[in-house]
C-alpha cells in the first residue's frame, strides 16, 4: 500500500518518482507490454513548459519496435485520458488511486473506458480529455 509521507510504495507495481519533472509514475508488474500506465503530474509553475496544474493520466504502451521472435522490443506512452485538477487533490486522494491501482492491471483498462465528465471510478478525479482512438 502507498503510504502519504513515506514516499509511493504500491505493491504489486513498479512505481518512480521523476523529481524534475515533479511526477508520480504507476505500472502494475502484471501489465502487458503494451498495457497501461498511471502518471500524475504536479503543476510546475515558473516553468514556460511546464504543467500548470494538477493533472492525473492514463497512459499505454505503443509497440513501436519488435524483435526477431515478434515480441515488443520497443515502446512509447500514449495518452489515453487525462484528469486536469481544479485545485490540489490531497495526500489521502492521491494515496486512494494509487490503491486502487493495486487491484491488478484491468482497473487502469476500466479507467482507459472512462468518459469525458465522468470520474474515475472509485475516485473524485473527473476525466476532461480523452483520445477515442484508444
Amino acid at each position: 500500500m502507498w503510504h502519504a509521507g513515506r514516499g509511493p510504495r504500491p505493491a504489486g507495481g513498479r512505481t518512480s518518482l521523476e523529481e524534475d519533472y515533479l511526477c508520480i509514475t504507476y505500472e502494475h508488474e502484471d501489465s502487458a507490454p503494451d498495457g497501461y500506465f498511471l502518471t500524475i503530474q504536479a503543476p510546475r509553475p515558473g516553468n514556460p513548459y511546464g504543467e500548470q496544474s494538477w493533472s492525473v493520466t492514463i497512459e499505454q504502451w505503443i509497440p513501436d519496435e519488435y524483435d526477431s521472435d515478434g515480441e515488443i522490443a520497443g515502446a512509447h506512452g500514449d495518452t489515453v485520458l487525462e484528469c486536469v485538477l481544479a485545485e490540489r487533490p490531497t495526500a489521502g486522494q492521491l494515496a486512494s488511486l494509487l490503491t486502487l491501482t493495486e487491484s491488478g492491471p484491468e482497473q487502469m483498462s476500466k479507467w482507459a473506458e472512462t468518459h469525458v465528465g465522468e470520474a474515475l471510478a472509485g475516485t473524485a478525479f473527473i476525466v476532461t480529455s480523452h483520445d477515442d482512438d484508444h
